[in-house]
């Protein structure tokens, strides 16, 4: 299966200060893309939807580390011992909607749980921007949406 991949990097310059919201429900690579985009802050907040005795997706553990060692933060709202759930994942999405100067995301699907972030987001007054693709599949179904319905702008 072919996915249309947007650079991290220009949306990094486009908004240098802002939260690139890096979701479950993007495809592999772009959520790769923006692990190692992550790495390259100074300092990184990563806002997790288990306890923090518990990493998801476990392929996050070396980020994670790396996050703690750069002197970074990973904040969650839930006790030890909790795993990750589809409940705990939106209480996520509203810390970084409550956290973040802007949401900007990135790809996501009609049915995503991105778009409760950007639910938050605008109760909280948040600007929300959405990248546009040439293409459209099932992978950016929500980008559509929200594009289409003036949820979002455009990059």
């Amino acid at each position: 299966m072919k996915h249309e991949i947007i650079e991290i990097d220009k949306t990094s310059e486009l908004f240098p200060r802002s939260l690139i919201e890096i979701g479950d429900d993007c495809p592999e690579k772009l959520y790769l893309m923006g692990n190692v985009e992550l790495l390259k802050a100074e300092k990184a907040v990563a806002i997790v939807g288990s306890g923090l005795d518990i990493v998801h997706p476990r392929e996050n553990i070396l980020l994670q580390k790396r996050i703690l060692q750069r002197q970074g933060l990973v904040l969650s709202e839930q006790p030890l011992g909790t795993k990750a759930s589809p409940k705990t994942l939106v209480r996520r999405n509203r810390l970084q909607a409550a956290l973040s100067q802007i949401v900007v995301v990135a790809q996501c699907p009609a049915k995503s749980g991105t778009l409760y972030t950007v639910e938050f987001a605008r109760k909280y007054c948040k600007e929300v921007f959405a990248a546009q693709f040439k293409y459209h599949n099932e992978f950016t179904g929500g980008n559509d949406y929200l594009l289409t319905e003036g949820i979002a702008k455009g990059i």
